[in-house]
């Protein structure tokens, strides 16, 4: 997702007290201790919102600095808002309805991708290398090789598409859905080597915790299929 997205669920109040039922209650209490865990900045965005490197003004790139808990919090929100595109009960916003234009017409939910739909979306295989064919290529994925020292937008490596689905390898990691309490993340980022952009490569991190190099996909399915 990118910051021009996560920018309406800000503006629709997600960290307000009227968004709360948008959070489950374990990342409610985390979202009112008002602080992250490894640094001073509150909880009341994505961490490096208002970073001019990663943040809000550049409306094309992926949203960072997400944990666990507000990832699930804009999915709930997208899925309030596929529930009223459905019931017809208030016209959406233009912003908000191409926001769900792209899900199945069927999706009355959004959440995280299972890891099991993400390894299918991103090649089908967890022997596969990368999610397009096995040779790396630099102009493929946005990691630490090709140096850049930051987030690209969305859609700037078309040769690294893989399946039809943009930045599988590289760029942000992204947040899986799991019962654990340690919760995965797969794709690697601009921060590592290609070999952890493998399809097969995953990492773990606490639900409360986030980075520069952390943000989110999502998937949309009718609610019985739901993880």
């Amino acid at each position: 997702m990118t910051n021009a997205q996560f920018a309406l669920f800000i503006a629709a109040g997600g960290y307000e007290e009227p968004g709360r039922h948008w959070w489950s209650n374990e990342g409610w209490e985390w979202r009112q201790k008002g602080q992250r865990r490894w640094s001073d900045r509150v909880t009341n965005q994505s961490e490096y919102w208002d970073d001019s490197r990663f943040g809000k003004s550049r409306r094309g790139y992926p949203v960072v600095g997400i944990s666990w808990y507000e990832a699930n919090a804009y999915c709930a929100w997208l899925t309030e808002l596929l529930l009223r595109r459905h019931r017809a009960e208030k016209e959406l916003e233009p912003a908000c309805h191409d926001l769900i234009a792209g899900l199945p017409e069927d999706a009355t939910e959004v959440r995280l991708p299972t890891e099991e739909e993400w390894v299918a979306a991103a090649g089908g295989e967890e022997g596969e290398l990368y999610p397009w064919e096995p040779e790396w290529g630099e102009s493929r994925a946005n990691t630490s090789e090709g140096r850049i020292g930051g987030t690209t937008p969305v859609g700037m490596y078309p040769s690294g598409q893989g399946h039809g689905v943009w930045d599988m390898a590289g760029n942000v990691w992204e947040w899986m859905a799991s019962e654990g309490d340690v919760k995965p993340l797969r794709g690697g980022s601009w921060r590592d080597d290609p070999e952890v952009a493998r399809v097969g490569a995953r990492f773990g991190f606490d639900p409360d915790c986030s980075d520069l190099d952390v943000g989110l996909r999502v998937v949309g399915s009718p609610a019985s299929s739901g993880s």
